[in-house]
């Protein structure tokens, strides 16, 4: 091979070296954003065990009965609690699944 040809393959893969180099920073990088993201979209999360689940049972009054029996939140509080977005998780006991909505 010539010394020319070498010279030039050697340039395009230290070039193809660089620029994989830079993508990965740039994926680690969104990775921990990404990470961080779904930390803080999780911290306003809520869990709540042991509900029974009956058919066609609206959750969001399951979970206000909840907060004004079982925690004994008073009126006022209740209606500045605002629910964007309410799941049914699977049961642990028959779906291993279980913190997968359904």
């Amino acid at each position: 091979m010539s010394n020319e040809l070498q010279k030039s393959l050697e340039f395009e893969r230290n070039r193809v070296d660089e620029a994989l180099e830079e993508i990965s920073k740039k994926n680690a990088e969104l990775e921990e954003k990404l990470i961080l993201l779904e930390k803080h979209d999780r911290k306003y999360n809520i869990l709540i065990y042991g509900v029974e689940k009956k058919q066609n049972k609206d959750i969001s009054k399951v979970v206000y009965n909840f907060f004004a029996e079982q925690l004994e939140l008073d009126e006022e509080i209740l209606l500045s609690v605002r629910l964007a977005n309410l799941h049914r998780l699977r049961s642990y006991e028959n779906d291993k699944r279980a913190l997968q909505p359904y």
